[in-house]
């Protein structure tokens, strides 16, 4: 008889520690990219790189971002965060600015170098 008066505040238990996990569960993967902010990884050009075009491709990846600029400019990734955009150099040395910004507002900097030599 004892067992049977405790089963429902047992079950009532269980039912409150599983809806508890899930709450849990949810808010992790909600507020995950929130926490972590941005990433930015840049392909090329590599950093301290020496070229003899002046037109360059600068090519990376973006994640968990609602803005990016490349030198002031906004510029756009696809919906997997690449971006691929053409920047015409200076003779001589040349500083890339990417700058992304997050939803809440935290901006990551990466600055990459590049020299410029022209074959005259």
């Amino acid at each position: 008889m004892l067992a049977s008066r405790n089963t429902p505040k047992t079950v009532k238990n269980v039912i409150f520690v599983i809806f508890f996990l899930l709450i849990v569960v949810y808010s992790y993967f909600a507020l995950k990219d929130i926490v972590t902010g941005s990433e930015l990884t840049i392909n090329t050009p590599l950093h301290n790189s020496t070229v003899n075009t002046s037109l360059i491709v600068v090519e990376g990846k973006a994640v968990n971002i609602s803005f990016i600029y490349l030198n002031g400019r906004q510029i756009f990734t696809d919906e997997f965060g690449f971006f691929s955009e053409q920047l015409l150099l200076y003779s001589g040395y040349n500083i890339i600015t990417i700058t992304v910004k997050d939803r809440a507002g935290r901006a990551t900097t990466e600055k990459i170098k590049v020299i410029y030599k022209s074959e005259i």
